[in-house]
This record gives C-alpha cells, structure tokens and sequence, in this order.
C-alpha cells in the first residue's frame, strides 16, 4: 500500500498593503518639472518591485513603514 501525502502547491503570488513616507521635497521637485499624477502612481509602483523596465524615474518614497500581507494566490 502506498501513502500518498496530499499537499496543497505553492502559491504563485501574493497581494500586500504597502504603507509607505513619501518625499515631500522630491515630490515637489518633480511636481515643478511638470510630473503627472500618473507618473508618481508608476514610479511608486516601480519603485517597490524587483523589474524596472521602462522610464527611470528618480524614487518619491522616502521609507517602507509598514507591510500588510492580504493574500495569497
């Protein structure tokens, strides 16, 4: 007779909550050089993942305070 231990895979991915300081005198600089909204969102974005393909945005985070784990999947 063969045991079979069931195990549940590995989850591909998982979904955070980031709380994170913003650099108000960075973000002021680059609000004065004509930076959108959208262009923060992507750089914030960019700047908290391993891949950064595309525009190089100079960082606006200042600090990571806080990471909250939502979810796997």
């Amino acid at each position: 007779m063969t045991k079979t231990d069931y195990k549940e895979p590995a989850p591909s991915g998982v979904k955070l909550e980031v709380t994170a300081l913003i650099d108000r005198d960075l973000w002021a600089e680059l609000s004065a050089q004509g930076y959108t909204e959208n262009d923060f969102n992507e750089a914030i974005k960019k700047s908290i993942t391993f891949n950064k393909i595309g525009k190089k945005f100079r960082i606006p985070l200042f600090d990571i305070l806080e990471v909250e784990l939502l979810k796997y999947y």
